[in-house]
Parts: structure tokens; sequence; C-alpha cells
């Protein structure tokens, strides 16, 4: 696929959303704005409470409501199935593509044997200590190039070949959370999935400390519904010789705390994901 090939692509795009009415104009602008056009564009609304859903229609997009909230496994499936093109944009309520990003992240697509890229979150606006540590432990924005043994596939800002998502099973509709990370072992069983760094995302909300630690447990922790004593030691491992260092080094005495509590609130989150499968398991067999 040359240059000018993937100019000519129709492409169809996508945001999921729950109760984003304060950031879903945004990431639509995000969209809009994007220096390759796009043919289909609408939201994914998961039972959203508030007007979420009126701001995206006053704004022209098309709305599919999943009338109550069934969470992203559930949202991001029925909108891979809404699609109507091959190529498909996966955006986030909370996040905002830069403009070229569908541009460049196309061009990988000249190698029949890639699958899916996604790109990188940057914060270049961090001013809070949460907002800063988010940047540094959540969106590694400071390190050039990610690892990424494990070919983890993140959709807050991803381009998919709809007919392999499909071939792998579409997301997992019983997934709240981790549904990226499952479907992204799926297609790296069929072919690549890229990391590319330089297709650049901005976040355009600001997490609490408990949202963003509830975050980095899920990303960090996807796989894991419980832990042992081994994982707890392996958490404290990573904070103390990775994430405190880091803080340490940008002079970040209060972010170095808050990577300091990084192994408990995973263990009270883990726990408290056990309990909510011990409690649906206890209710399925009376």
């Amino acid at each position: 696929m040359t240059p000018a090939e993937s100019e000519s692509l129709r492409v169809s795009a996508y945001i999921p959303c729950f109760n984003n009415a304060p950031t879903i104009a945004l990431a639509i602008q995000g969209v809009v704005e994007q220096a390759h056009p796009v043919d289909d564009f609408f939201v994914v609304d998961d039972g959203s409470t508030d007007n979420s859903a009126e701001i995206a229609e006053g704004l022209g997009v098309r709305v599919i409501r999943l009338g109550q909230n069934l969470g992203r496994g559930a949202a991001r499936a029925t909108a891979m199935e809404a699609a109507r093109h091959e190529f498909v944009l996966c955006g986030d309520a909370t996040n905002r593509l830069s403009p070229g990003f569908l541009q460049r992240g196309l061009r990988w697509f000249a190698d029949d044997r890639v699958l899916a890229v996604y790109g990188r979150c940057y914060d270049r606006q961090a001013r809070t200590t949460i907002d800063r540590w988010r940047a540094r432990h959540l969106y590694k924005q400071d390190i050039p190039e990610v690892p990424n043994p494990r070919g983890a596939f993140s959709t807050y800002g991803a381009i998919v070949r709809k007919s392999a998502v499909m071939r792998a099973g579409n997301y997992d509709r019983r997934l709240r959370h981790g549904e990226d990370y499952a479907l992204g072992e799926r297609l790296l069983a069929m072919g690549n999935v890229v990391a590319d760094p330089t297709l650049e995302i901005q976040p355009v909300i600001h997490n609490t400390l408990f949202q963003v630690m509830e975050r980095f447990a899920r990303w960090n922790r996807a796989a894991i519904e419980t832990y042992d004593l081994h994982e707890f030691i392996q958490s404290h491992i990573v904070a103390w010789r990775i994430l405190i260092p880091r803080d340490l080094e940008q002079g970040d005495w209060r972010g170095a705390w808050i990577s300091a509590t990084v192994p408990y609130f995973c263990f009270a989150y883990a726990d408290k994901k056990s309990l909510r499968f011990a409690r649906k398991t206890a209710i399925k067999r009376l």
C-alpha cells in the first residue's frame, strides 16, 4: 500500500461513551479533524445517565444506544459489528487523537500481516502530581520506545482491520475491562499488532488519584484475578526498583508516595474483583 493508496481508503470510526458529557465533544472533534477523512462515524453510548448521547447527536454524530451499561467489551464489540468499512479507527471518550493519527497509522497496513496499530497518550499539559504520575507511569511518555513483550493492545487510540477482529472472535462482550488485552492476544496469534509512539493521543480529562490507581491496576494486572504472596512481592519490586526511582529522578517526592502505595492498591483491587466473582458464583448456585 503506497501513501497514495492509503489516502483513498474508506474508514469507519467510533467512540464508546459512558457518562462522558464533559469530554465527549473534544473526543469527537479529534476524529472530525483527522487529515484523512472518516466516512462512517458513530458513538456507542453504553447506558449513559448524563447527556453524553445528546451532545454527540447535537454535533451531527450518529449514536448507537445500548440502553444499559454493559461494559467496555460489549460497547466495542457492538462498534465493530456496526462499522461499515474494513479499516476502523477506535477512539475513546476521554482522549483526543492528533490530526495526523489516522493518516500516519494507515501506512502500516501496507504490510498485510499488520492487523492493528495503536498509539500512545502524551499529556503535554500535566501540571498536578496525579497528572504527572499518570504521564510517567501509565503513558510512559518519557520513554522513547516502550518494550512490549506481551504484545499489549490498547484501543483508546487504534486502527484495526475489521475482518481480522471478527476472525479473532471480536471483543469479548463479557469483559468490563481488559477487553483490548484479550483481543490483542488473539490478534497476535494471527499476525502483527504494532505499537507506534508517533501516533499521539491527548488525554482531555483530569483523573482522581483513585481513578489513576485503578487504571494502573487494570493495565498492568489485567489477567490476574487474585493476589497471592508472590504477586504482592513482585508489585513491591516494581514499585521500588522502577516506579519510585523514576519519580525521584524527576524530583517528584509526592509522586514517589503514590508509587509506594501501588502494591497495596493492586492487592485491594484484585481482592475486590475476587469478592465480586465469588458473589456471582454463589448467586448462580442458589
